[in-house]
């Protein structure tokens, strides 16, 4: 039980951090700032629920 909430937690950060790596790539001309692993974990709850209060 608790190994498949790991992976669950697991692949949602990695598709997390793959979809801003192509985001991104695709925008070329926007100067994000990048972030780093610890920052992406800690503030995915965060940038998570203002996506979806947008």
């Amino acid at each position: 039980m608790m190994s498949t909430i790991l992976f669950i937690v697991l692949l949602v950060l990695s598709v997390e951090i793959i979809s801003q790596r192509t985001r991104s790539y695709l925008r070329e001309g926007d100067n994000e700032e990048q972030l780093s692993l610890y920052q992406r974990i800690v503030g995915f709850p965060k940038r998570m629920s203002n996506s979806l209060l947008k």
